[in-house]
C-alpha cells in the first residue's frame, strides 16, 4: 500500500518513545485501534505499538526515565502499559512471530492494520481499510474469537463507540461463542465492562449484549429477572426495569444533574471523580443501577393478590458483593455498590410519608455518609424507571423534590453525619458507673443522634439526656 504520514496525529511523547526504540535497533509498528482511529479521524484513547521480543522492556525503561507510571500486565506475555498524564496510555506488546503472523491473530479486520514509522507504509492483509469505509466490524478468522472470547464483548462496545454495524456472520459467531466468555481472565472482563460503563449509552449496549447472549454470561443474576413481574408501581419486569434504571440515570447525567447539585460549579467533576484509580463514580453508579434489584427474583411473593419483594435490598446487597468479588473489584468498590443497593429503597419509602422526622433524615445521612448524593441519584433513576399505572406524575415529582431537598439539607448540615457527642466513652462509664462493653457504644450513638437532631446542644444537656434514659434506679 502507499505511504501515509501520521506526523500530526501522534503525540510528541509517543513519537519520542518510538524513535528511542528504533534507535536501539527494535522493529516497531503502530497497530490496532490506534491506526483505525487515526484513519477515522477520531481521538485515540490508547496507543497500541508492537515490536520484537525485547522491545517492551526498553519501552518501560524509557517511560520510567520520563517519570511516568508504567507496569507489566501479568497475564500477557511481556505486555507493558505506559500511562500518560493526559488521559491516554500506550500498550506495548511484542509481536507473535512476524508482522503478518501477528496481524493474522487479531480480532477484527479494522484492528488488523499496521503502520511502519520507518517506511510510512500501511499493512492491511484482511481488508480492514475496506471495512472501515463500509463501517463494518468483521471477524476475518472465527478461531481468533474462540481463542480470546473477550473479543465478543469488545465487538458490541466498538459497535456503539464507532457507530459501525457487526457483519452478519460475525453476529452469529458471537452468539455461538458467548458461553466461552468465562474463559477470559476476570480482570480483563472487568476492564472491558468498565469501558462500556464509561460510555454514554451503556443501557443500549447492555441490551445489545443481551440480544447476543453475552449479558447472561456476564451477569446471570440479572437475567434471572426476566419475566419476574412486579407490582402496580412498575411497568416492566425486573430485568427491563433494571435496564431502564441505567437509562434514566444516564438522562440525569446528561441533561439535568445541575438541578440536583446547585452547589457545584462543575457537576461533571462529581461524576468523573475516581472512587478508585481508573474507575469513575459515574461508571460505578451505573453498575449499581444495573444491579440494584438483583435480590428481587429470590424474594418475590404474592400476598393478598399483591406482589411483594420484602428484603430484596438486603438480599441484593449480598449478591452484589459476590459479583464484585467475581469481577475482582476492590473492597472499596464492593462496599460502594453494596451500600447503594442496601439503601436504595429508603428514600422512596421516606418520600411517601407525610412527615419525615429529623431522626429519620439523620439516620439516612449517617448510614450512607459521603455516598448519600450517589444514593439520591440512584433512587431518582429507580423511581423514574418505574412508570407503572400507580406511579403517577405527581408521585414522581414529589419524590424528585424530596430528593433535591434532602441533597440541599445534606450540603448545609453535612457536619451532622458526625455530630459532636459532648461526651466520650470514659465519661459515659463514669456517669453511669458501668463497665466497658458494647452498651457504651450504643449509648454514644444514641447521644450522637440526639446531638444531630438538636435535642442535645452542650455537655450539661448530654449528661441529663444520658442519665434520664440510662441511669438505673433501685
Amino acid at each position: 500500500m502507499g505511504k501515509i504520514s501520521f506526523e500530526k496525529e501522534i503525540p510528541p511523547l509517543v513519537k519520542e518513545l518510538i524513535n528511542d526504540l528504533l534507535n536501539k535497533g527494535h522493529e516497531v509498528y503502530l497497530v490496532g485501534g490506534a491506526v483505525r482511529d487515526i484513519l477515522l479521524g477520531r481521538p485515540v484513547p490508547d496507543w497500541d505499538i508492537s515490536g520484537d521480543d525485547n522491545f517492551s522492556s526498553d519501552a518501560i525503561a524509557f517511560w520510567k526515565s520520563k517519570d511516568f507510571p508504567c507496569f507489566m500486565l501479568e497475564d500477557r506475555r511481556n505486555f507493558a502499559r505506559l500511562l500518560s498524564d493526559e488521559g491516554w496510555y500506550i500498550d506495548a506488546q511484542p509481536m507473535e512471530g512476524t508482522l503478518s503472523e501477528d496481524m493474522a491473530r487479531r480480532d477484527f479486520s479494522i484492528n488488523a492494520i499496521a503502520w511502519s514509522p520507518v517506511t510510512g507504509e500501511l499493512t492491511d492483509l484482511y481488508g480492514g481499510m475496506n471495512d472501515i469505509e463500509k463501517k463494518l466490524i468483521r471477524a476475518f478468522n472465527p478461531e481468533n474469537l474462540k481463542i480470546d472470547p473477550l473479543r465478543l464483548l469488545r465487538a458490541i462496545r466498538l459497535e456503539s463507540r464507532l457507530g459501525f454495524d457487526i457483519e452478519d456472520e460475525t453476529l452469529n459467531l458471537i452468539i455461538q461463542y458467548a458461553p466461552l466468555l468465562y474463559r477470559a481472565a476476570p480482570e480483563r472482563i472487568r476492564d472491558e465492562l468498565f469501558k462500556i460503563l464509561d460510555r454514554s449509552g451503556s443501557a443500549e449496549i447492555f441490551k445489545r449484549a443481551d440480544e447476543l447472549k453475552l449479558l447472561g454470561e456476564l451477569f446471570p443474576e440479572i437475567i434471572n429477572g426476566k419475566g419476574v413481574t412486579q407490582n402496580e408501581f412498575h411497568l416492566y419486569d425486573v430485568f427491563n426495569h433494571s435496564m431502564a434504571a441505567v437509562g434514566e440515570l444516564e438522562k440525569i447525567f446528561n441533561n439535568n444533574i445541575s438541578d440536583f447539585f446547585p452547589r457545584l460549579n462543575e457537576p461533571s467533576n462529581f461524576l468523573s471523580e475516581e472512587i478508585v484509580p481508573g474507575r469513575k463514580r459515574a461508571s460505578l453508579l451505573k453498575l449499581a443501577a444495573l444491579l440494584h434489584d438483583v435480590g428481587k427474583p429470590g424474594t418475590r411473593e404474592l400476598k393478598d393478590d399483591r406482589v411483594t419483594f420484602y428484603g430484596h435490598q438486603t438480599a441484593g446487597s449480598e449478591i452484589v458483593r459476590e459479583i464484585a468479588v467475581r469481577l475482582m473489584l476492590s473492597k472499596k468498590e464492593e462496599n460502594y455498590i453494596a451500600l447503594l443497593v442496601e439503601h436504595h429503597m429508603r428514600p422512596i419509602l421516606l418520600s411517601g410519608l407525610a412527615d419525615v422526622t429529623s431522626r429519620a433524615r439523620y439516620r439516612l445521612f449517617r448510614d450512607t455518609g459521603e455516598y448519600f448524593p450517589d444514593l439520591m441519584l440512584l433512587t431518582m433513576a429507580d423511581m423514574a424507571a418505574g412508570c407503572g399505572p400507580a406511579s403517577s406524575d405527581e408521585m414522581q415529582a414529589r419524590h424528585k423534590d424530596f430528593c433535591i431537598r434532602l441533597l440541599n439539607e445534606y450540603d448545609r448540615k453535612s457536619s451532622e453525619v458526625k455530630p459532636p457527642r459532648y461526651m466520650d466513652g470514659v465519661g459515659v462509664m463514669e456517669l453511669l458507673d458501668m463497665p466497658p462493653g458494647p452498651e457504651v457504644g450504643k449509648i454514644l450513638e444514641d447521644l450522637a443522634e440526639a446531638s444531630a437532631i438538636g435535642i442535645v446542644k452542650n455537655r450539661e444537656e448530654a449528661e441529663k439526656y444520658i442519665t434520664d434514659r440510662y441511669m438505673k434506679t433501685d
